[in-house]
């Protein structure tokens, strides 16, 4: 069984022996430091901070026939293991600082629970039977990091974001036929496929822009549909209320406070409501003549029959508004902060259409045409918003790439703002002094131990 938190997972520390079959890091640096929503590491050109970052991912991913794990094969190293702040520790160790076959093992609280030693051939691939016991072994630890909730996303050097639990599914259907004619007859991880399944995966798994903003639509959409929900209700419940409200009329008294009460509650929605129509996230909502109905009432009973009326309408708009509150907020914060880091180009949005770039005399944009930092950025921020409730570490070799020095200055805390209030943990390796500079707590040198 799992002893895994219910509240935020993240990692606590990262430890490898013999990398390249002599340094030996532990991060971070110190054990006071807090790394549990953001890790820095540099080095020096050579010392493993891209190789580490590999490894990382590599080492969570649950990918089938990846080739990930013949990929951590290829690595020289002694021991390589991730600590999470619940006592979990994944893993890979070898007698010896060589490449080659490898125990792959987890460990609760200091105790292996299970491991399976993965055996590699002369080309460093890994093979074995899918009913073998070293493939039932196999499959429970990847059964077991599947049940720790957790993903990770990847942004190599190349810029291409990788993923530990999704790719595109068509491109994934053709490779899923191609795996499945090569091993017909027998299911093998063998080096030359594995080479090219690997390049394939890393195609298919690549989140484009397109692709990134089509989900964030789609989180979009899937967030309105469920808030509006909320609030609602059918004919017959709004009629059965108004029935009953009506009914006790008779029983209650009503002065002019009623009245500003209502008008109070429409000043409210006046001003809620154009940010939401904005967003296409509600329809327009007129509350001129509801007003001026408000205000034309003389009589007590003409007031109480508009209360009785109105207030379950009002009611159910509001729970809407507040169910809404969140994709409200995260949208406009969005748009916000990219517009803040454009320069003669802007980003919009409205439900119906979608997202619109274009520049500041209104000629439409193609987000192909964006340079590699704004499509960076992009691909940073949105796959931040859409990450799921589950624990995401984003892994990112040097963010400053494509980036010019006042956008590395705001990088990370644009990151650390959208990521707030989820299970977010930054894992950065970088060169750069903005980055480096701004955020000395969290950062951690590779210093060799044997040294």
């Amino acid at each position: 069984m799992n002893k895994q938190k219910e509240t935020s997972l993240s990692v606590s520390k990262v430890y490898i022996e013999e990398l390249f079959g002599y340094y030996t890091y532990t991060l971070p640096n110190s054990d006071e430091q807090d790394i549990s929503k953001l890790l820095l590491v540099y080095g020096d050109n050579g010392t493993g901070k891209t190789t580490l970052l590999n490894l990382f991912f590599y080492l969570l991913s649950t990918k089938d026939k990846s080739g990930y794990k013949s990929s951590i094969a290829e690595t020289k190293f002694k021991k390589f293991s991730i600590h999470f702040n619940n006592g979990i520790e994944i893993g890979a160790s070898r007698e010896n600082g060589q490449k080659g076959s490898y125990e792959y093992y987890i460990s609760e609280n200091g105790e292996k629970i299970k491991s399976v030693f993965l055996v590699a051939d002369q080309d460093n691939a890994i093979m074995f039977e899918p009913q073998s016991e070293t493939g039932i072994k196999f499959d429970e630890i990847i059964n077991y990091i599947k049940g720790l909730n957790i993903a990770a996303f990847y942004l190599s050097d190349d810029r291409r974001i990788r993923d530990t639990i999704t790719s595109d599914k068509h491109s994934r259907s053709q490779t899923r036929d191609a795996i499945n004619l090569y091993f017909k007859t027998k299911i093998a991880s063998h080096k030359d496929f594995e080479r090219g399944s690997n390049k394939e995966s890393d195609d298919e798994s690549s989140i484009s822009l397109e692709h990134a903003i089509e989900r964030l639509l789609d989180w979009v959409r899937s967030k309105v549909i469920s808030g509006s929900k909320v609030g609602e209700k059918n004919s017959q419940v709004i009629f059965s209320d108004i029935i009953e409200n009506y009914i006790t009329l008779s029983d209650t008294e009503t002065t002019t406070t009623e009245k500003n009460i209502l008008l109070a509650e429409l000043d409210k929605l006046d001003k809620l409501l154009p940010s939401y129509v904005d967003l296409g996230l509600i329809d327009e909502f007129d509350t001129k003549k509801i007003r001026r109905s408000i205000k034309q009432a003389r009589k007590t009973e003409q007031i109480k029959f508009l209360n009785t009326v109105i207030s379950p309408f009002l009611e159910g708009i509001n729970a809407k508004l507040e169910a809404l509150k969140v994709v409200e907020k995260t949208i406009n914060l969005f748009i916000e902060t990219v517009n803040d880091y454009f320069t003669n180009k802007s980003i919009s949005f409205n439900l119906n259409s979608g997202f619109d770039i274009e520049q500041k005399n209104g000629t439409p944009l193609e987000f192909s045409w964006l340079s590699s930092g704004e499509k960076q950025l992009l691909l940073l921020l949105i796959n931040t918003i859409t990450s799921t409730e589950v624990a995401t570490f984003f892994i990112i070799d040097e963010p400053e790439i494509s980036l010019n020095i006042k956008w590395q200055r705001k990088l990370i805390k644009t990151l650390l703002t959208f990521s707030a209030d989820k299970n977010i943990q930054f894992i950065l390796a970088t060169h750069s002094f903005e980055l480096l500079s701004a955020y000395k707590n969290n950062t951690s040198k590779l210093i060799d131990q044997n040294v």
